[in-house]
């Protein structure tokens, strides 16, 4: 869709994205017998106020007899929605599972700045719909647990997504000993090269690919909204994107005429939806969890993770990359996205994972005509790294124990835990920090996370201005500081 003008509420309305997604889905497959058969639909919740849009696509596309689903605003319900169903039609459960999503910030915000009608379904006051409405009937399933694991120091210090993950990112660059300069360079050069695979990608949102510098410039549009990250290396979500993939048994695709080389088949999958709080983990420079999950899809799979020829790591922020190749063994230094990634391909909410496995298959079908039949990994995150979930796929069928799932949740909350102090005053030492402000309003104050003697953590803020602003000069990590009984910290 055309990202420069105005499009009519009609052609955007979200449902009618997704049933167009779904119609071409079904062509790219050559067999448009797929929408006839279709006995589930399942969607991951969008900005849109829809209780049941699972139910409301069905009816358009004339779908009869067919089971809904709804998942939670989480990067990761995509593929737990999708392993759910691969394990059901295994099982004989299912005949035909439709996947679709869309969103449409882009045109919501352009109606919004120029004065424009909003329609109803764009009125989302929250991640909480009401069940059903009128005639349209609540979900018959929920798919990934909580939307998002928010603890209470989250809330207290309103602690959004960005300064989530420049947390993150500003403790792995103090545990590498690495520079402010040198980090920079290291992270900007990653996204620019993300940007280079958007370029090629004719469905990407951003196609200038910029180059290192420009990502890493605070300049114009593109603002600082947590140091280190400007606009171009955050998640995108002001597009307008739709995606729809169809999954059914190799049997079913057969009888209904889809040609074997239009098939992709998902090999195995793991997950964890419960891992422990960020106040309670023991660094923020890795996030072990990852390597859980990586561990037990490689061993479904039979496979290392770096093996596979094709990745696409989930890159809402460049911390997540980083995090996530360092625990599955991934070099940095090798192609990590066949699309571009959520701030150039799009990251239509929590929806960019059906854009990722879409890529993934285009990617594998390019590489099978070539004559090369290769695996591809998609990588997905739900909240702050709390969730996550692997899956690898095949331009060839599985061994014979034909598709393998597991969810590692136990595993995960078995691991190590640490100590958080509520109420503390006296010395500590920064472990990582994170700028807080309105977005366009500049920097407002920091929130640190820190050491006390006894190992523990704390969080405190500082306000000191000459503080605040010598983030991009000087490193902050390590500095010792005085906290107060009411959470403020006095930098030493």
């Amino acid at each position: 869709m055309d990202a420069s003008g105005l499009i009519d509420a009609a052609a955007i309305e979200p449902l009618r994205m997704m049933e167009s997604a779904a119609h071409v889905a079904a062509e790219d497959a050559g067999a448009l017998g797929l929408l006839e058969k279709i006995d589930s639909i399942r969607i991951p919740q969008g900005v849109w106020r829809y209780s049941n849009p699972a139910y409301q696509l069905g009816k358009r596309l004339g779908c009869r007899g067919f089971e809904t689903g709804l998942a939670p605003i989480s990067g990761s319900s995509v593929q737990i929605m999708l392993s759910r169903a691969a394990e059901e039609i295994q099982q004989g459960l299912r005949d035909v599972v439709l996947l679709a999503s869309s969103e449409c910030g882009h045109w919501t915000r352009r109606q919004k700045k120029e004065g424009g009608a909003i329609p109803e379904w764009a009125h989302f006051g929250g991640f909480d719909p009401q069940e059903g409405s009128g005639d349209v009937p609540a979900p018959d399933q929920r798919f990934g647990g909580e939307e998002m694991q928010v603890g209470w120091w989250e809330r207290k210090y309103h602690v959004q997504a960005i300064q989530g993950f420049a947390l993150y990112e500003n403790a792995m660059r103090y545990q590498k000993s690495e520079g402010l300069d040198e980090h920079r360079k290291r992270i900007t050069s990653l996204w620019a090269r993300f940007a280079e695979v958007a370029r090629d990608n004719p469905s990407a949102w951003i196609r200038s690919a910029p180059s290192a510098e420009v990502i890493g410039a605070a300049a114009g549009d593109n603002r600082m909204v947590s140091y280190p990250y400007t606009k171009l290396m955050v998640a995108n979500i002001s597009v307008n994107q739709s995606a729809a993939l169809l999954l059914c048994s190799y049997e079913m695709a057969m009888q209904l005429g889809v040609s074997e080389d239009r098939m992709i088949f998902p090999h195995a999958s793991a997950e964890t939806t419960r891992t422990h709080e960020i106040s309670h983990r023991p660094d923020f420079y890795s996030q072990p969890a990852i390597g859980l999950v990586g561990k037990k899809v490689s061993e479904l799979a039979g496979c290392r993770c770096d093996e596979i020829e094709h990745v696409d790591l989930y890159s809402c922020f460049p911390a997540a990359v980083q995090m996530a190749a360092a625990e599955l063994g991934l070099s940095l230094d090798r192609e990590l996205t066949v699309t571009g990634g959520l701030t150039f391909s799009g990251g239509p909410l929590n929806s960019y994972v059906m854009h990722s496995i879409a890529g993934m298959m285009q990617r594998l079908r390019a590489r099978r005509e070539a004559g090369h039949i290769e695996r591809g990994l998609v990588s997905s995150i739900g909240g702050f790294i709390a969730k996550h979930a692997l899956s690898i796929y095949g331009a060839g069928p599985p061994g014979p124990r034909g598709f393998q799932h597991a969810c590692v949740d136990d595993a995960s909350m078995a691991l190590p835990k640490r100590e958080l102090a509520r109420d503390c005053e006296g010395p500590a030492v920064v472990e990582t920090f994170a700028v807080m402000g309105a977005a366009g309003a500049g920097p407002h104050h920091l929130l640190l996370s820190c050491g006390i003697a006894t190992g523990a953590r704390v969080w405190a803020e500082c306000h000191d201005p000459d503080i605040v602003t010598s983030v991009e000069r000087e490193e902050l990590c390590g500095r010792r500081v005085d906290v107060s009984a009411d959470g403020v910290a006095t930098f030493q």
